[in-house]
Formats: C-alpha cells, sequence, structure tokens
C-alpha cells in the first residue's frame, strides 16, 4: 500500500494502522481543530504523535520558527535550520508537534526522524522511506535505505524535517544532504547548537499558561473555558502548583494528568507534594496517569543524568554539589577551593579550569545548567536540583556535604558592611546547605559558619532569621558538647544580644544570666574580652528598661575586672565608661556624664589602633549632651569634629555616620534652622537605605527626624507618611511594644490630632502611653510627656463632645 493510498485510507476510517502505530499518516488541520479535514491541501504526513488537546501558550516561538521555516521560493533557494533547546521535560518535542499541525500547510511533506542514538535514527529512517514509498524500503543494506531517504531530501523541497532528541550534533549533521532546500527544525537538549542549527532556547510555561494548562489538564475547567470562570480558590493552588514545580510543563501535565485519573483535588495534590513531602513519590509516578507523556519527569531527568554520569563522571559530581545548595546563582567560587576537595574524584578537575569547564560544558549540553558568565554564577531548574539530591546516596551526601560546609566557611567574609554583597550572594547557599535534614561531622566548621552568618543577619537587622539560626546552633553545641562548655557561654551571649536587638528583654537577661553562670563555673573562667562584652550587654538590657541601679552595678562590675588588666583587653576600659556616661546623661547627671564621656575619648586617643570610629560615636554622645543641655555652641563643634573622623577613617558611608548626620540634624531643628537640618537628615536616610537596605530598622530614625521637622513647620499631612513609614519598619523587627515604636507613635497621634482625627490618635497615644509606662515607669519625663498630650487630645474630645472614652482611659 502506498503513503498515499494508506494516509486516504487512515482519513476515510479514521483508523490508526497498526503496523505502523508509531506513525499518524493522516493528515491533521492547522487551526482550529474542528476544520475539515477535506477542506485541507493534505502534504506527506510522517508525524509520529497525535496533536496535544490541552497545548496552551507558546505563541511567540511558534511564530519565530515559522517566519525562519517556511519554505523560500526556488529562485532563492535558502539553507534553512532551526533548533529549539532546553531542559528535558520542558515541551521541545510538544512545540515541534504543534508547529507541524499548525503550519502544515506550508510544505508539501512533514517528516519526523527521532535521533536520539543511531540506532533509533536508523529505524526512522526505514519508517520514512516506507512513508516515502521509496523502491528501497524493504532493502537489507540499512545503510542503502538511510542513503535513499537522503537523495529524496536533496532532490526535493518545500519539506519539514523534525529530528527529535538530538543529542550528538554530528549524527545529525552527518545525515542531512548538503545544499538540501527544505526546512530543518531539531530539538535538543544542548544549548550551543552552532553552526548546525539557530538556538532558540525555550523557557518554562509563564505563570498564566501554566495555571490554565493545569485547570484544563485536571478538568477544573473546560477547554473552552476562561480562567475567570474556575473558582478563585483553585486558581490560586493550581499557582502554588506552577510554582513548586518551577513551570516545568512534563511536571504540570503529570500533575494535571495524577488529579483527573485520581479524581482528587489541587489542595490534596498540594498537601501530599509539600506538606507530607511526597514531592519525589508523585513525580515519578508510571505512565498510566498521562496518555500524552509516557515518560516521567523523574525518568526524563535520571535518564540526562545516565549519559552525563556515562560521559563524564567529573560532571555528574558537580551536579551532585549542586544539588546541596541552592540551585540559583551558585557561585563559580564554590568549585575553585582546591584543597576543600583534595580527596574526591573532583580533584583534578577543580585544579585544572580546562576540565571543569569541560564538566559544565557536558552539564549544558542537556540543559541541566544555565551558566551566567558575567556574574560567574551557575543555575539549575529546581526539578533538577530536587531529583540530583534524592538520587545520591546517604554516604555521599555526607561527604559532599561536609566538604561545602568547609569551602562556604572559607569563603564567608567576617568583616563589616564592605563585605555585605559577598555574604548576600553566599547566604542562599549557606542556608539550604545548613538545612535541619542535612547533619555534618565537622562541628568547628558549622560552628565558625554559622556564627559568621548570624553576625551577618544581625547586622542587616534580620532579627527572626538570625534567632533561628542562634537556636539551631545552640541545641547543636548543647547536644554535642553538653549545656556547660564555653562554646554554648558563647552561643548564649549571642542569642541574648538578638533578643535585646529585637526589643525581647526578657529572654536577653536570662540568657545572658545564664552565659554568665557558665564563664564563672568553669575552669579557668572565659576569657576577659568575652565576660566584659556580656556584662556591657546586659547592663544595656537594664538601662533600657531605666532599671538603673542594675544597670549602673554591671557597668561598674565590668570595669573593674578592666582595672587590673594588661595589654589589649584595656582597650576595652572605655565601653563601661561610655555605659555608665549613658546612664548618667539619662538620669540628668550632666556633670558626670561628661566627665566619662571625656574620659572614655581620652583612653581611646592614647590606646593604640583604629579607634577613630569609637571616638567619632562618642564624641555624638557628648556633642548630644551640650544639646540637650541648651548649648549649641558647645555641641556644634563637637559633631562636626566627629564628621571629620568618619571621613578620615573613610568610614563616612559607614551605618553609624549616620547617627552623627541625624543628631546634627536635630541640633539644628531646635534651632530652628530648618533649611541645614533637612540634608542632614536626608542624607542620613539615603545613607543608611544605601548601606543597609530599605527594609532596616535603623532608617526609622532619620524618617523620625524628618517628620519631626515637618510637624514643627505644621506640615501635618506631609509629615505623616515619615511616620508611619518609620512605624512599620520598626514593627517589622522589633517586638510591638519595643521602647523606640513611641516615638512615630506620637508624632502619627499628633498629626491624627491635628487633623481633628481624635478617635484615630487616642488609638495611638494609648499604646504609646502603654509602651513607655511599661519600660519607664509612670513618673519618667518621656511617660509624663506623652500622658500630656494624652490628656489634652481628651479635653479636646470632651470640648468638641467627640468623647468616647471609658473612665479607666481618663484616669489612666
Amino acid at each position: 500500500m502506498s503513503a498515499f493510498d494508506q494516509r486516504n485510507q487512515c482519513i476515510q476510517g479514521n483508523q490508526y494502522n497498526a503496523e505502523q502505530q508509531y506513525f499518524v499518516t493522516y493528515h491533521q488541520p492547522a487551526a482550529p481543530l474542528s476544520a475539515r479535514r477535506e477542506d485541507l491541501t493534505l502534504p506527506i504526513w510522517h508525524i509520529p504523535f497525535h496533536r496535544n488537546p490541552f497545548f496552551i501558550g507558546r505563541e511567540a516561538i511558534l511564530s519565530e520558527l515559522h517566519t525562519h521555516l517556511k519554505p523560500h521560493t526556488a529562485s532563492t533557494p535558502t539553507f534553512s535550520s532551526h533548533a529549539i533547546s532546553g531542559l528535558g521535560g520542558i515541551g521541545k518535542t510538544q512545540i515541534a508537534i504543534e508547529y507541524a499541525y499548525r503550519f502544515c500547510n506550508s510544505y508539501d511533506a512533514i517528516l519526523w526522524l527521532q535521533v536520539d542514538s543511531p540506532e533509533h535514527l536508523t529505524s526512522s529512517c526505514i519508517k520514512l522511506a516506507f512513508t516515502l514509498n521509496l523502491p528501497e524500503h524493504n532493502e537489507a543494506d540499512v545503510e542503502q535505505v538511510i542513503e535513499t531517504v537522503r537523495r529524496w531530501l536533496a532532490s526535493h523541497s518545500k519539506w519539514l524535517l523534525i529530528l527529535d532528541n538530538v543529542e550528538d550534533l554530528n549524527l545529525a549533521e552527518q545525515f542531512l544532504p548538503p545544499g538540501h532546500t527544505g526546512s530543518v527544525l531539531l530539538t535538543t537538549s544542548a544549548q550551543v547548537t552552532e553552526p548546525l542549527a539557530q538556538a532558540h532556547q525555550l523557557d518554562i510555561l509563564s505563570e498564566q499558561e501554566g495555571v490554565l494548562f493545569l485547570l484544563y489538564r485536571s478538568g477544573v475547567l473546560p477547554r473552552a473555558g476562561t480562567p475567570e470562570q474556575a473558582d478563585p480558590k483553585e486558581r490560586l493552588l493550581a499557582k502554588a502548583l506552577w510554582e513548586i514545580v518551577e513551570g516545568l510543563p512534563l511536571a504540570l501535565e503529570q500533575i494535571g494528568a495524577y488529579i483527573r485519573s485520581s479524581g482528587c483535588n489541587f489542595a490534596h495534590y498540594y498537601t501530599l507534594y509539600v506538606e507530607h513531602r511526597r514531592h519525589y513519590d508523585l513525580l515519578q509516578k508510571p505512565k498510566r496517569f498521562s496518555t500524552l507523556h509516557p515518560a516521567s519527569i523523574v525518568t526524563t531527568l535520571t535518564l540526562a543524568f545516565a549519559h552525563v554520569q556515562a560521559n563524564n563522571p567529573a560532571a555528574m559530581s558537580l551536579l551532585h554539589i549542586c544539588a546541596l545548595v541552592h540551585p540559583k546563582k551558585i557561585p563559580e567560587e564554590l568549585f575553585l577551593q582546591k584543597q576543600a576537595y583534595l580527596y574526591h574524584n573532583l580533584s583534578s578537575v577543580i585544579t585544572d579550569p580546562l576540565k571543569l569547564d569541560e564538566a559544565l560544558e557536558t552539564l549544558q549540553s542537556y540543559s541541566l545548567i544555565l551558566r551566567d558568565p558575567q556574574e560567574k554564577t551557575l543555575s539549575l531548574h529546581r526539578l533538577v536540583h530536587m531529583i540530583a539530591f534524592e538520587m545520591q546516596e546517604k554516604t555521599q551526601q555526607q561527604q559532599y556535604n561536609d566538604t561545602i560546609i568547609t569551602i562556604l566557611d572559607l569563603l564567608f567574609p567576617n568583616e563589616g558592611h564592605s563585605a555585605w554583597r559577598q555574604c548576600e550572594r553566599l547566604l542562599p547557599h549557606v542556608l539550604t546547605c545548613l538545612d535541619e535534614t542535612r547533619t555534618t561531622d565537622h562541628l568547628d566548621r558549622t560552628q565558625s559558619l554559622l556564627t559568621k552568618v548570624i553576625s551577618y543577619l544581625q547586622q542587616r537587622a534580620r532579627y527572626r532569621e538570625a534567632i533561628a539560626l542562634a537556636q539551631r546552633l545552640l541545641t547543636l553545641l548543647e547536644h554535642t558538647l553538653g549545656t556547660d562548655h564555653p562554646f554554648v557561654a558563647q552561643t548564649l551571649n549571642g542569642l541574648a544580644d538578638l533578643y535585646r536587638l529585637q526589643g525581647n528583654y526578657r529572654d536577653a537577661e536570662s540568657l545572658y544570666q545564664r552565659a554568665w553562670h557558665i564563664g564563672e563555673n568553669i575552669s579557668g573562667g572565659l576569657p576577659l574580652p568575652f565576660m566584659v562584652t556580656l556584662l556591657n550587654n546586659w547592663a544595656i538590657v537594664y538601662r533600657i528598661q531605666r532599671k538603673q541601679q542594675e544597670a549602673e552595678q554591671l557597668f561598674r562590675r565590668a570595669f573593674t575586672l578592666l582595672k587590673h588588666a594588661r595589654g589589649s583587653d584595656r582597650s576595652l576600659i572605655p565601653y563601661p565608661l561610655q555605659g555608665l556616661a549613658h546612664i548618667y546623661h539619662e538620669q540628668g547627671k550632666y556633670k558626670e556624664a561628661e566627665r566619662l564621656y571625656r574620659s572614655a575619648i581620652r583612653i581611646w586617643n592614647r590606646t593604640p589602633g583604629p579607634n577613630a570610629l569609637s571616638i567619632a560615636s562618642t564624641l555624638t554622645d557628648l556633642a548630644t549632651l551640650y544639646s540637650q543641655q541648651g548649648a549649641p555652641e558647645q555641641a556644634e563643634p563637637l559633631y562636626l569634629q566627629a564628621l571629620h573622623l568618619w571621613e578620615q577613617a573613610n568610614a563616612s558611608d559607614h551605618p553609624d555616620a549616620a547617627t552623627t548626620f541625624t543628631s546634627l540634624a536635630n541640633l539644628y531643628k531646635r534651632q530652628q534652622r530648618y533649611q541645614e537640618a533637612e540634608p542632614l537628615y536626608t542624607h542620613a536616610l539615603e545613607l543608611r537605605q544605601q548601606i543597609l537596605g530599605a527594609e532596616h530598622p535603623h532608617l526609622a530614625y532619620p524618617l523620625v527626624g524628618l517628620a519631626n521637622l515637618l510637624l514643627e513647620q505644621e506640615q501635618f499631612e506631609q509629615a505623616q507618611p515619615y511616620y508611619q513609614r518609620a512605624l512599620e519598619l520598626l514593627e517589622h523587627s522589633f517586638d510591638p511594644y519595643h521602647l523606640e515604636i513611641a516615638y512615630p507613635l506620637m508624632g502619627l497621634a499628633m498629626c491624627s490630632q491635628q487633623q481633628g482625627k481624635y478617635m484615630e490618635a487616642q488609638l495611638l497615644y494609648q499604646r504609646g502611653l502603654a509602651i513607655r509606662q511599661q519600660h519607664l515607669g509612670s513618673k519618667h519625663p518621656d511617660t509624663q510627656h506623652i500622658q500630656e498630650m494624652y490628656t489634652r487630645l481628651l479635653q479636646a474630645m470632651a470640648y468638641d463632645g467627640k468623647a468616647q472614652i471609658s473612665d479607666s482611659h481618663r484616669e489612666s
């Protein structure tokens, strides 16, 4: 039977020839699917799959391919060869099938060959020869059959040949006859296909496309339905599922097919996948759930891994290491630490840049990684990352995990804000590597790495993340070393610092006390600098809560420990002096505070080492003391001197320098030098935002300063957004009743009051008053100031007949 007769038989009877079940030899319409076949011109048709009824999106690449692949006139013969490139399961074959069906009328013949191996190419050519009704299709010499197909391609035009799943580009190149005038479309995992074909890198399905596909494929929405017709909850769950498989079409097909076949819903599948951590099991489900794709995404990627292992074992080892860190933006410097890989089979690759490039090239040839040459990073699809991790043996995971922790500890900086960019670059990989399900035998490396990461997060005011890691480190050390080990004391102190900064003073005080007791009971004690720092921070907790007697005792205790110290330890003496000065400053004992501030400055000036920043900070405190006493002529020169020190130390962009700018602006505001104050506040705000980021709570202080400036000029509506932003920043990082939160609350209350929003102002005053009463007591001047403002509000409300408050609030 000729191919033409066979095609007509299939059309008339709508049959599928059992002998040629792999190949559909009848024509399907371009678009829409409802078009009548008898109205179309039939080409020679040799496509192995039915059209996917759930195909969605991909319009841009289909249009681009047709622009390049549509046949040219005989007078201008043009070689046209293009490739759809991408990760296994990303939909390359489906796009090729859709292209063939959609644009079939542009060609006289549409042909398909499977080219993932020489054997498949041979068998495909034999079947193609049968479809083309070539006399040699029954030849025993398969080389003769292949050559006959090549001659047919060379002697005909207006054909489209799809070479599917090309793994060896040389094999495809050798098969294509030179000088042909047809169009060639390849599907391949290789990212680089030139000069054989121009590559079109395929991306994941967009959110809109992926969600709609899931709704259709699962049967939640009829094929003709619109997204708006689906239940909003179903759309949200479909979006969540699209996110967890990162838009990979084959994974979405499996999800939709599973839901439709099993009769479950999106919520049930999501619970299985996420809450019960059954992702690997679900993604390797047997083919009965999907007739469109007989191989699961796990099978598809595992096959690619097997090819990588066979071609370049070191490349597979690299992929296994990548599976232990975050899948996105993996720094290439992780693979440049030669000493860490000394005992691995990667040692020869790591020490040879050419071999490393070869290993990465192997992974790229299967689109298992993307390499960014500008940022020098590697990225993996989330499912590649997950499956590469799940495939590893536990002993191998442990070995590689210990190696990565060692490398990350070597690379993670231990400096200040100048190294923050590198810290942020490495942070996702540290957090992934230290996942609680993965352990390490190298406690010292883990402790060192965690300590540096916690310090970085603390500097960035990411207190919740830092506390979670500090608690984990504490549990690890207590379990491994016991509850009274020096390392446990150090971790307790660090965790207490975080609680203090977050405003959780009760837990901070408890942990400082516990750490101190460990230090006292250890034979020989803990190092003096640690004990002094602990006492100082513990005293700060008391001072903030206005437990001034307890705070003074601890500062004096720290000073006593240092009085007889020698060497570099004496450089710590200014810290308890400065702490005592703060207490006297707050108590209104200005002469004692001034004396201690000046003593601290004098000692720092005499102590060798880079003390300029400490001196600048203390000069700012001393200047603020003069400013609050109404002595601006003494304060201003000290502020300017502090700014000069910041500049001299090349630290004028240091976040702490913003404190000096803000304090000087406060001085100018008191003097009603508004035009001079505003740029200082603005500069302090920009400085902190640039260095600390837009969400750091320390941005609140210049924001409140700007708001106060506007408030004094009776620009209430303009001041309100600054107060509101400051409040949001503080609430995001601190305890809801942190003392600092009272300042923007009071500003907002005054703005609301001045705008006649009495009920709003009342609630703000009540909260601010409760905070200051809790921390400062009812007799503190700051508390009494809010009480006075609140009383005036109540009087105004009563006068206007708008009082809606309880007697208990009146009495407060």
